[in-house]
C-alpha cells in the first residue's frame, strides 16, 4: 500500500530529489595511506591509487576532483600528513563534494582526529561527504557518526597492539644485546665489513678535541664555536651548538660501553618520547666496542659537568647565586631574609698606617623585626648558621664511619621510614597523563580552531561547542588526577633520599687542602685560644696576641678548629625547611627526619682563634672579626667638616 502525502490545496510539495542538479556531477576526491616504506606497502599504494581513479571514472555521478596520498606516515597523528592537511584545506575551498577512502584505519587511528576532522567536513557549506568502503560507512547519513565512533576506538586499539608489539620486539633485541643505533648520526664511529663498530679515525680527532677542551675549562658554547672558526661540522654537516657538544660528552659509548633503551615511548597516538628514567628497564653493555676516549680523561670531564650542573641548578639569570636559607622561618613564622651589614675592620691598617677601614658581613634578619629567640637582635650572622650546618653534618658523619647503620642518626632515619603510611607513587602513569593531556590539549585547539572559522562562515558551530566542551572536561579530569599522583612521595624515593645523604656524608673531605685533618669545633676542641667554651672572649689573650706578646706557633695554628666550607649543594638538596628557635634550629629533610644544629647565635667575633684553609694551600689564623668574615675591607671616608668661611658667605 502505497503511502499518500496531505498538503492543503494552498501547500505545494516540491520532492527532495527534484531540488537536486541532476546535470551537476558529485566531485570526489580519494585518499590513500600507507605507513612504511616496505615494498608491500608501496604495492598497496600504488593499488588503492589506482582503485580509487577507475572507480570514480567508472561512476555516472561522479567526477574526478583529486588524489591525495601520505607514504610512510603513521595515522595516529595527523602533524606530519602533508597530503591529508592539504586535502582538508582543499575542502575547506570547495573543491570537491565527497572523499573516498579504504578504510577508518587509512582516515586516521586517533578517535579525536578522525571525529574532528569530519565534524570539520561536516561543518562545510554545503558539507563534504566521507565514504569508507571497506566498513560501508557514509558520513552524510545519521547512523555514520555513531558507527564511525565505535570503528575509530577499534582503530586506535589495533594502533595500541602494534605499538605493545613493536615494544616487545625492541626490548628482545635489547636484551641479545643487539643495539639499534644509526652510526650515520654519530661522530667518531662507523660500521665495519661484519658489523661491527670501527672507529672513525678523523671524527674521533673531533671527539678528543671536545673532551680534552672542557676537561681544560672550556665551556661547551666556547668548544662549539671553536669548532665551528676552524670549519668542523658535525657529521650531519650542520655548525655546532652548545647542546651537540654536551651530548658528545654525556656519552657512553666514546669509553666503549652501551647503554640501550635510554628514552622510551609513552603515547602510541603521539609517539611522544621521554628520557626512560623509572618507564622501561635499560641493558648495560661494557666493552662493547673500542674506546676513543681513555677514563682517566672521563674521569676530569665528568667532575666539569659536576661543577656545571651546580651553577645552572643555583644561579640566577643575572649570574649572583640565590641565598640558601629563604626556607628558614621563626617558631612564630617570621620569615628571614639576607641583608649585609656594615663594620669597622678593627685592627686592619695599611703599610703606611693609615686606618678607618670598614667591611661588610651577611646577617639573615626577621622580615617583620621580630627577636630571634634568646637574643637581644633581630638578626643571625649567616656565618654562624653556616658553620652550625656544617658541625651537624661532621658529627654525623664520624657517627656512621664509626658504627655504621648502627648508630643513633640511622635508626632514627629507619624508624621515621617504616612508620610513614605512604601510598605507592605511578610514575608511569604520570607520564601517560601527561601525554594523554597533550592529545586533548592539541585536539581542544583544533577544535577551537574550527570554531572560529564556522563563526567566520556564519555556519552552525554546535557539533564544535559539545566537542570543546566534552575535552575541556577531560582535560580538568586529567590535571587533577596528576596533581594527585604527585603530591604524593612514596617509600621508595625517600630512600633513595636517604641513601644519597649517606653518600654525600661519606664524601664529606677528612684533610684539609694543605693535607691535614680537619679539626672540627665542638667535636675534637671546645673553643679556642681566644674564645672560651662557654662563648666568652679571652680579653687578655686577644690582646697578648694582637701586641705580639703571645706567639701564634705551628702546633697551636693546627690544632684550632677550622671554619668548614659551606656546601650550597647539600642544603639544598635535603634541606625542605627550617625553624629557628633561637641558638637551636630543627631543620626538616626530604627523607623524613628533623637535625638540629646549635651554635647559630655566635657572633663573628666567638669565630676569633678558628683558621682558614684556602684551596692554594695558605692558612690565615683569625684575629680579628673582618678576618672571620674574609678579609676584604673598604676605605671608610669621612665628610669634611665645613671651615667658618662656608657660614660667613
Amino acid at each position: 500500500m502505497s503511502t499518500q502525502i496531505l498538503t492543503a490545496s494552498n501547500v505545494q510539495l516540491i520532492p527532495a530529489s527534484s531540488r537536486r542538479n541532476p546535470t551537476r556531477k558529485i566531485r570526489a576526491a580519494c585518499y590513500v595511506r600507507v605507513s612504511s616504506e616496505h615494498d608491500s606497502q608501496q604495492m598497496s599504494y600504488a593499488t588503492q591509487k589506482s582503485y580509487f581513479i577507475d572507480y570514480i571514472e567508472s561512476q555516472e555521478n561522479l567526477e574526478f576532483a583529486g588524489f591525495y596520498g601520505d607514504e610512510a606516515i603513521s595515522g595516529t597523528n595527523r602533524t606530519h600528513r602533508v597530503q591529508f592537511n592539504q586535502m582538508m584545506e582543499d575542502a575547506k575551498a570547495h573543491k570537491f563534494d565527497l572523499i573516498l577512502t579504504k578504510s577508518l584505519s587509512r582516515w586516521a587511528r586517533n578517535p579525536l582526529d578522525a571525529l574532528a576532522c569530519i565534524r570539520e567536513l561536516k561543518a562545510l557549506d554545503p558539507p563534504v561527504r566521507v565514504i569508507f568502503q571497506k566498513e560501508n560507512i557514509d558520513t552524510g547519513n545519521a547512523q555514520g557518526e555513531l558507527v564511525l565512533t565505535i570503528m575509530s576506538a577499534l582503530a586506535q586499539e589495533e594502533s595500541r597492539s602494534i605499538s605493545e608489539n613493536i615494544r616487545w620486539s625492541l626490548q628482545k633485541k635489547f636484551q641479545n644485546g643487539e643495539p639499534i643505533i644509526d652510526l650515520k648520526r654519530t661522530i667518531g664511529y662507523d660500521f665495519g665489513e661484519n658489523g661491527e663498530w670501527v672507529i672513525n679515525p678523523e671524527q674521533a680527532v673531533v671527539v678528543k678535541i671536545i673532551y680534552e677542551s672542557y676537561a681544560d675549562g672550556y665551556s661547551s658554547t666556547a668548544i662549539a664555536n671553536m669548532l665551528n672558526e676552524n670549519g668542523i661540522t658535525t657529521v650531519m654537516g650542520c655548525k655546532w651548538r652548545s647542546d651537540g657538544v654536551l651530548r658528545v660528552l654525556r656519552n657512553e659509548i666514546y669509553v666503549g660501553h652501551l647503554l640501550l633503551q635510554k628514552t622510551a615511548t609513552v603515547d602510541f597516538l603521539t609517539h611522544k618520547s621521554v628520557k626512560n628514567q623509572t618507564i622501561l628497564p635499560q641493558y648495560f653493555i661494557e666493552n662493547h666496542h673500542p674506546a676513543i676516549i681513555e677514563p682517566e680523561l672521563l674521569s676530569r670531564v665528568q667532575e666539569q659537568l659536576k661543577k656545571a650542573e651546580k651553577k645552572r641548578t643555583y644561579m640566577k639569570t643575572n649570574g649572583r647565586e640565590t641565598c640558601p636559607f629563604v626556607n628558614l622561618k621563626l617558631a612564630d613564622g617570621s620569615p628571614l631574609k639576607r641583608i649585609s651589614y656594615r663594620a669597622m675592620a678593627t685592627g686592619y691598617q695599611k703599610v703606611d698606617g693609615s686606618g678607618g677601614y670598614s667591611f661588610q658581613y651577611t646577617v639573615l634578619k626577621t622580615v617583620n623585626l621580630h627577636i630571634v629567640p634568646g637574643t637581644e637582635k633581630t638578626y643571625i650572622s649567616m656565618l654562624a648558621v653556616e658553620q652550625s650546618f656544617m658541625e651537624m653534618l661532621y658529627k654525623l658523619k664520624r657517627e656512621y664511619v664509626k658504627k655504621g647503620e648502627n648508630c643513633d642518626f640511622c635508626r632514627e632515619v629507619e624508624q621515621a621510614i617504616s612508620s610513614m603510611n605512604l601510598p605507592t607513587v605511578d610514575k608511569q602513569k604520570i607520564v601517560m597523563i601527561e601525554a594523554e593531556l597533550k592529545v586533548t590539549g592539541d585536539a581542544y585547539n583544533r577544535a577551537s580552531t574550527g570554531k572560529k572559522q564556522a563563526e567566520l562562515a556564519g555556519r552552525d558551530t554546535s557539533a564544535y561547542a559539545d566537542l570543546m566542551h566534552d575535552l575541556s572536561q577531560k582535560m580538568e579530569q586529567l590535571n587533577a588526577q596528576k596533581a594527585e599522583l604527585e603530591s604524593v612521595m612514596d617509600r621508595t624515593d625517600i630512600r633513595e633520599k636517604y641513601r644519597d645523604f649517606l653518600n654525600m656524608l661519606e664524601k664529606l673531605p677528612i684533610t684539609n687542602s694543605i693535607g691535614k685533618p680537619i679539626i672540627v669545633n665542638s667535636l675534637d676542641c671546645e673553643g679556642t685560644l681566644i674564645v672560651n667554651a662557654d662563648g666568652s672572649i679571652n680579653e687578655n689573650r686577644l690582646t697578648g696576641i694582637r701586641r705580639k706578646t703571645f706567639r701564634i706557633t705551628p702546633k697551636r695554628i693546627d690544632s684550632a678548629p677550622e671554619l668548614l666550607t659551606f656546601d650550597n649543594e647539600v642544603y639544598r638538596t635535603f634541606i625542605k625547611t627550617g625553624v629557628v628557635y633561637g641558638d637551636i634550629i630543627e631543620y626538616e629533610t626530604t627523607f623524613g627526619v628533623k637535625l638540629r644544629t646549635t651554635g647559630n647565635t655566635r657572633t663573628l667575633k666567638q669565630f676569633l682563634g678558628f683558621k682558614r684553609v684556602h684551596n692554594d694551600k695558605t692558612v690565615d689564623y683569625l684575629t680579628a672579626t673582618y678576618q672571620v668574615n674574609g678579609g676584604s675591607v673598604n676605605r671608610k671616608e669621612k665628610k669634611a667638616a665645613k671651615g667658618k668661611e662656608h657660614f660667613q658667605k
